[in-house]
């Protein structure tokens, strides 16, 4: 295969791109950046190319512009993104696989990243205060003691320095200004690992608050803002809010930047900062970059760019966004500079020529097909490993657990096959055939499927994550004590109190202080819920943090319940439609859910038809962190709505959501006779009147929108259900809209 231009790869999809690739990375060398429509298929693609070439593989999490309203990040995936950002400047066999929109925002020029790490090395002569102003310009957060990565503490003659691509911090000792010692250490225990001569620091954010280049981006806003406002007052009164408005937006990012504040929000300006921008791909040295599926890309990045633009539209109109700004909206043409990277590798389904290339170097054209699925027939795997064998087939079967190695061992065995098929461990998302080159991979998913096992209910259990046992808890868990507040679960130890030996949970807060609670009170400790993936801040032991936070919360709660009391009051006393029990329709529906269904989804759902089943309207709120299957637990709701004859609408506040939802439901609805329809930006305007006419004739059963749905000119013929996707992200007006849209039909909000 080539080295250089651009060689396309067809006939491979999903696993079967891991194999390929991998056997590319394997004879060119060095490190690979792959490309994908979604974060999604990241993920999966990323745990195969794991499989496939032995080697950890990074993903670059996914980063949509927010542009115009600061809104906190989570922490961990900004570390993630840096450490990606590192892994292709300085690892020559890093694999990092990134979703189309990580891949096409721009970022600061790599040779300023590079140029402002700081090197620290064993026995030099270095000031620790000119070190930690270093660390503040390179967006490290001084703490007492450092939690995480991006992270610092200056403790006297000891520096803790956490990078964000390391797996531990670092601890500097000084003898006055002279390095003494440099070492790792683990964050938990605080005992030193190895020693290092010297250790390289890198930035802790996505842009670095240099000061001669924020002076700039400060005057370069404060110009264009100012600029853009005086064109609008010279066209009429009519524009005066407008240029208003573009006068207090300039005022606060001149602020920000003058303070280097906000950074994160800042980084949606980065066009005022650096005139070279780059993409992901440029932080490459000499690496090897893949498009997975460029059709499916660019259905992504057009959808996205769609959206985008008009958003821009009505932005500029309100006066919250000058011309300029567009120049950061990344879309199907920043893909295409992709292809000017050498060398470049183009996957592909299918034979074809994929728009923006006019010329391949070469074209490698594969036989291939994803495994059939045996659904636990194993006299039906027994015959297909038969048939590979007289076919010559290399045959691997991949297990993802060792008591299933063992059990399929022990078939072969059984069969007389054992030493003709390879065993291996490990995970792969499906399994796949390559006829020419008689090679078979067969995943245990194709052999056992993915398993739904009808659970047991348990025990209900009061709200929240209530702790039942000590096996409930594993060693680095968070959890809630009720009165000392968020620590982390170190185990359980058995201590010699006045010369009783008693076994208490060992639990640490902020600052390394420890609280020992008798196995006999951990009902006052449960385990802390929270969104995935991310740390929470643990509190002192002492203090009134904890207090204070308690405080708040229950104030709030009070509010909160007032309001409920007055709202629930007025439903209460509306007459709202009551559904019937569920059908066999109902069941057929919900056992055609392929995975299996958590506790908390079976209550939910069971709890949300109990609720439709009333004679008044129902009003449930939905709470769960993305993953957590919230959507089905909707589709079940729409379900029961549909096949009584009653409409259902879904409405979310983007269109890309709506276009998601459209998908997901159609998907699920499938193989019932109930139509879905979605009213967006997507439909033009021919489509929409058609959709609105069927929807008051009632032949749409199930409409899903953006807040087009709230527009007076939509009717239904008999509405029983409002599902609400994140209504907080609605406005002020659309949600006074969805209230009078709430008035007496069945509601859930997720």
């Amino acid at each position: 295969m080539s080295k250089h231009g651009i060689t396309g790869i067809s006939g491979v999809a999903e696993s079967r791109s891991a194999l390929m690739i991998s056997e590319v990375i394997a004879n060119e060398g060095g490190q690979a950046l792959i490309i994908t429509a979604t974060e999604k298929r990241a993920r999966s693609l990323a745990d195969d190319l794991s499989f496939f070439t032995g080697r950890d593989v990074r993903v670059m999490p996914n980063e949509d512009q927010m542009f115009l309203d600061y809104e906190a990040r989570n922490h961990d995936l900004l570390v993630r993104r840096l450490a990606a950002l590192k892994a292709l400047r300085s690892d020559p066999e890093c694999i990092v696989v990134a979703p189309a929109s990580a891949a096409v925002k721009k970022v600061m020029p790599h040779r300023l990243f590079e140029s402002k790490e700081i090197s620290i090395r064993y026995g030099e002569d270095r000031d620790p205060e000119k070190l930690k102003e270093q660390l503040v310009e390179l967006g490290y957060e001084r703490r007492a003691m450092v939690e995480g990565p991006g992270e610092f503490s200056l403790r006297g003659g000891i520096l803790d320095i956490y990078p964000p691509d390391s797996e531990n911090p670092f601890r500097v000792e000084f003898f006055d200004t002279e390095v003494d010692s440099i070492r790792s250490f683990d964050i938990d225990t605080q005992r030193s690992q190895d020693k290092r001569s010297e250790i390289i620091i890198s930035p802790a954010q996505q842009m670095i608050a240099d000061e001669g280049i924020f002076r700039e981006a400060s005057q370069s806003v404060r110009r264009s803002y100012t600029r853009q406002a005086e064109k609008l007052e010279k066209q009429g009164p009519q524009y005066e809010a407008a240029a208003e408005n573009l006068k207090k937006r300039r005022d606060m990012l001149t602020d920000y930047i003058d303070h280097a504040a906000n950074v994160q929000l800042l980084e949606n300006y980065l066009h005022y900062f650096y005139k070279d921008t780059e993409y992901l791909w440029d932080y490459m040295k000499e690496g090897l970059l893949f498009i997975d599926d460029p059709d499916r890309i660019y259905e992504f990045l057009d959808a996205r760019e769609k959206e985008q633009k008009e958003d821009f539209e009505i932005m500029l109109e309100q006066g919250r966004i000058i011309p300029k700004d567009s120049a950061l909206l990344t879309g199907r043409e920043d893909l295409v500079k992709a292809y000017s990277h050498e060398p470049v590798w183009i996957i592909t389904p299918f034979p074809k020529q994929v728009k923006g290339v006019s010329r391949y170097t070469a074209v490698h054209d594969f036989n291939s097909r994803q495994m059939v699925s045996f659904g636990g027939k194993m006299d039906m795997l027994e015959e297909e490993l038969r048939g590979y064998g007289k076919r010559h087939y290399h045959v691997t079967i991949v297990c993802s657990t060792k008591e299933r190695l063992a059990n399929l061992r022990e078939f072969l065995d059984r069969i007389g096959m054992a030493g003709k098929v390879t065993l291996r461990e490990g995970s792969l998302s499906a399994g796949m055939d390559f006829p020419e080159q008689k090679i078979a991979f067969i995943s245990d998913r194709d052999i056992f499927g993915v398993q739904k096992q009808k659970r047991r209910r348990h025990k209900k259990r009061s709200q929240g994550e209530q702790l039942d046992s000590f096996t409930d808890l594993n060693v680095g868990d968070y959890v809630v004590h009720e009165n000392h507040g968020i620590g982390k679960f170190l185990g359980i130890e058995q201590l010699d109190v006045q010369g009783e030996k008693k076994d208490y949970l060992k639990l640490q807060y902020a600052g390394s202080d420890l609280l020992y609670v008798p196995v006999e009170q951990f009902d006052i400790v449960q385990k802390y819920i929270g969104s995935e993936g991310k740390t929470p801040k643990m509190n002192k032991l002492a203090g009134s943090e904890w207090k204070t936070a308690k405080a708040k919360a229950r104030a709030a709660i009070a509010e909160m319940a007032d309001e409920l009391i007055e709202l629930y009051a007025q439903r209460q006393m509306a007459k709202g439609y009551a559904f019937g029990p569920d059908t066999v329709w109902q069941k057929e529906f919900e056992d055609s859910f392929p995975y299996a269904e958590t506790d908390d989804q079976l209550r939910c759902i069971e709890e949300i038809k109990a609720d439709m089943e009333q004679p008044r309207p129902m009003d449930r709120l939905l709470c769960g962190d993305v993953g957590f299957g919230k959507t089905e637990v909707a589709a079940r709701a729409v379900f029961k709505c549909l096949q009584e004859g009653k409409q259902a609408a879904v409405l979310v506040p983007t269109t890309l959501l709506a276009n998601q939802h459209y998908y997901t439901f159609t998907s699920r609805f499938e193989n019932f006779p109930m139509k879905v329809e979605m009213l967006s930006r997507f439909r033009s305007a021919a489509e929409q009147k058609q959709i609105l006419k069927d929807l008051e004739e009632g032949k749409i059963d199930l409409i899903v929108g953006t807040h087009r749905l709230l527009s007076s000119d939509v009717k239904f013929k008999d509405l029983g259900l409002l599902v609400v996707d994140e209504e907080q992200r609605f406005g002020v007006a659309h949600k006074e809209k969805i209230k009078k849209l709430k008035s007496n039909v069945d509601v859930l909000t997720l």
